[in-house]
């Protein structure tokens, strides 16, 4: 689990929480619910010192953990409910917005970067 701090404790402890419960039910409510604070504070927080929204950093994480296990073999149609995209449709718009490729691309951009070192 990678550690990431901030000069803010709370957005410490949010960042722990989304970290650890990725594969979870996880929504910004559950997290402002575990913290104890409004989502426009936690929204406030996020948007100051991490210059992302809450609901986007869970999306960007959950994607990178995707990708992670896309890269382990897992194809992505097994891989998508696990990090809570309801829809496979949602979940290839979301990583092909991210990292500019389809999930099913994904083996061959890491033969590519393999290549490229």
């Amino acid at each position: 689990v990678e550690r990431i701090y901030t000069s803010h404790p709370i957005v410490t402890k949010a960042i722990h929480y989304i970290e650890e419960n990725l594969s979870n039910d996880l929504c910004v409510e559950k997290i402002c619910n575990e913290l104890f604070i409004t989502k426009s504070y936690l929204n406030k927080l996020f948007n100051r010192y991490l210059r992302i929204t809450p609901g986007k950093y869970v999306t960007s994480k959950r994607l990178i953990a995707a990708q992670r296990e896309i890269i382990s073999g897992i194809n992505p149609t097994q891989v998508f409910e696990k990090f809570g995209f309801l829809e496979y449709s949602t979940f290839y718009r979301n990583y092909k917005d991210y990292f500019g490729y389809s999930p099913s691309e994904e083996n061959s951009k890491v033969i590519e970067r393999r290549i490229d070192i």
